[in-house]
């Protein structure tokens, strides 16, 4: 791959000052038009994604791992981890979503297969939510916030058959069952032995003493 003008350490800062939010990433029906800050901007954002082959093997894990997604229904939460596909999903690190749809099941069958989601926050709406026993079953999180305030302002709330949000954020920080347990072993990242060959050619070829120190000064 041909090296690009300046050293892997300084490409990072810049794709997380490109790609990542600090507020949440709204995710519509179509990842593309999704906006970052309240703005529709995401298209402008991606687009540093298409660049060129490197900077693709380079960025695209930080746009998933640096930034908390935010979905409207279950039925986009369903729809953003199937098309992302499994090694992507490996990288999603916060979650947040309304707990309202008819994929609620299957969206929570995807989140028990990403193994790097720390942070997860939603709204119990009803009673019996749909996908409660699926979404009980994802495990390994650091943090669960599950508000359960709509579902109590709710006419038809029955507190005879309402599940307890406490319970189910314990369930979801319970250690992972070995078979779904993240394998420091396994390439989940496609392009990682890729991005790692490519910082230790450049480092053998960069004379950081003079140019690097240049570039750094002018960016920073």
């Amino acid at each position: 791959m041909k090296q690009l003008p300046c050293i892997p350490e300084i490409r990072d800062r810049i794709y997380k000052y490109v790609l990542c939010s600090d507020k949440s990433v709204v995710v519509g029906d179509d990842i593309i038009s999704t906006s970052i800050d309240g703005e529709n901007c995401n298209k402008w954002h991606l687009s540093i994604l298409l660049l060129s082959r490197q900077t693709y093997i380079e960025a695209f894990h930080i746009f998933y791992r640096y930034n908390n997604f935010y979905f409207t229904s279950t039925n986009r939460l369903y729809r953003f981890l199937r098309n992302i596909g499994y090694p992507r999903r490996q990288h999603v690190t916060a979650i947040k979503f309304y707990w309202f749809g008819s994929d609620s099941k299957r969206a929570f069958r995807l989140l028990k297969t990403c193994q790097g989601l720390k942070f997860l926050k939603t709204s119990i709406i009803d009673n019996q939510p749909d996908g409660y026993v699926a979404l009980r079953e994802v495990r390994g999180l650091e943090k669960v916030t599950i508000d359960d305030f709509p579902a109590r302002d709710n006419y038809h709330f029955n507190p005879s058959i309402y599940h307890d949000p406490r319970e189910l954020e314990q369930a979801m920080m319970r250690p992972r069952l070995k078979f779904y347990a993240a394998n420091p072993d396994e390439k989940l990242d496609l392009f990682k032995r890729r991005r790692e060959s490519s910082k230790m050619t450049e480092g053998e070829n960069l004379d950081v003493s003079t140019q690097d120190r240049i570039i750094v000064r002018h960016l920073f």
